[in-house]
C-alpha cells in the first residue's frame, strides 16, 4: 500500500447503505513521509455497485440473496481477486449479519476496532468467538492482523486509568493477536476530514500514527 500508484477500493457497509470510494496512492511531496491518496471516484458518481454489490436501495435485498445462495463469500472473493484493484478495504457493521459473514469469508486480513471501554471488551470477546467459529467452519481462512483500540481517552499528556486498564485487558483476551497503537479520542479527526488534509499536515502526526502502523502491517504480509 505504500507504493505510489496503488489502486485501492474502499467498501463501507453502513446501516443499510453502501459507500464505495476508489483511491490511488500518490508520492509524498515537500519532504512529507506520510502516505497520501487521491480520490478517483465515489459511489454517488459512476462506480457505485457495478463491480460488487448494489449501492442503492437494492442493498436491502442483498442479505436475503446471500442467505439463500450459500455462496456469497466465495463469489465476493472471486470478484475481489480481479486485477482491477491492488487492495480492497471493507468496513462492515459489528454484527453477525449475512453481509458481515460474506465480507469476513471473502477477506484475507481482519482488523478489529474495539472501543477502549468496558462494553468494548464485551464486543472483543464476541468478535473473537465469531471469527474462531468461522475459522473452524473454514468459512474464514484469513488472518487477524490486529486489534485496534479507539476512543482512547487522554487528559493532557496522560492516558486515563480506565482506557489504560481496558487496553491491557484486551491483550489478555487477544492472546497472540497484536494490539495495534490506539486511536485517541479527539476532535481533530473531524477537522482533518472537513479540511481534506492529513492529520500530520494540521500538526497532529501522533494521531496519524495508528493508521501508518496498519499500512505497515499490511505491507509486511
Amino acid at each position: 500500500m505504500k507504493r505510489p500508484g496503488s489502486l485501492i477500493l474502499v467498501v463501507d457497509f453502513g446501516g443499510g447503505t453502501l459507500d464505495l470510494s476508489l483511491v490511488r496512492t500518490v508520492a509524498a511531496t515537500n519532504g512529507q513521509k506520510a502516505l497520501r491518496a487521491e480520490v478517483l471516484a465515489k459511489s454517488d458518481a459512476y462506480v457505485g455497485g457495478i463491480d460488487l454489490i448494489p449501492a442503492d436501495r437494492s442493498l436491502f435485498k442483498v442479505a436475503e440473496f446471500l442467505s439463500s445462495s450459500g455462496t456469497g463469500a466465495f463469489i465476493l472473493k472471486l470478484r475481489l481477486q480481479s486485477k482491477l484493484f491492488d487492495y480492497v478495504l471493507v468496513d462492515v457493521q459489528p454484527s453477525r449479519s449475512q453481509i458481515c459473514l460474506t465480507a469476513v469469508g471473502a477477506t484475507d486480513f481482519v482488523v478489529v476496532p474495539i472501543e477502549a471501554e468496558t462494553k468494548g471488551l464485551n464486543s472483543l470477546i464476541d468478535t473473537l468467538d465469531f471469527l474462531q467459529e468461522q475459522s473452524e467452519l473454514m468459512a474464514f481462512t484469513g488472518k487477524v492482523l490486529g486489534i485496534l483500540p479507539f476512543r482512547d481517552r487522554w487528559v493532557g499528556l496522560n492516558q486515563t486509568k480506565e482506557s489504560k486498564d481496558n487496553i491491557e485487558t484486551m491483550q489478555e483476551f487477544a492472546g497472540e493477536i497484536p494490539i495495534l497503537p490506539s486511536i485517541k479520542e479527539s476532535e481533530q479527526f473531524k477537522r482533518s476530514l472537513r479540511q481534506g488534509q492529513l492529520l500530520s499536515t494540521i500538526r497532529y502526526p501522533d494521531l496519524q500514527h495508528p493508521f501508518e502502523k496498519i499500512v505497515e502491517a499490511l505491507s509486511d504480509e
